[in-house]
Order: structure tokens, then C-alpha cells, then sequence
């Protein structure tokens, strides 16, 4: 689990194995592999692994 933070940029998160429970905005997204999410500057979200995975994060700006 990676409890709650925010990035000062946009990012996009990728899933390139496993899978995670994402949750921004009070919405939980349910991750799987080859998934893609876009995070707004400043917004808070955390994750919580549903199986071991791995994550590209890259922050834009």
C-alpha cells in the first residue's frame, strides 16, 4: 500500500503486471495489467496492491 500523497504535476500511472486498487477523487479504480490512468496536479489518490505489480509512473510537466 502506498497511503494517500499527491504529486505536484499531472502523472499518468501504467500497470505492466498485476493489478491494484487506485483510488483519486473518493473513487476507487480497480487496475489491472496494461491500464492507464491520468492523475490531475495536486490531486490526492493512494494505492493498494491486489497482487504483486508493477507501475510506470511518469510525471508530466
Amino acid at each position: 500500500m502506498l497511503a494517500e500523497h499527491q504529486a505536484p504535476v499531472p502523472i499518468i500511472v501504467q500497470v505492466v503486471q498485476g493489478s491494484v486498487n487506485f483510488a483519486v477523487d473518493g473513487e476507487v479504480h480497480t487496475l489491472l495489467t496494461g491500464a492507464i490512468l491520468h492523475i490531475a496536479a495536486e490531486n490526492p489518490h493512494e494505492v493498494t496492491a491486489i497482487e504483486r505489480a508493477r507501475l510506470i509512473i511518469t510525471l508530466v510537466g
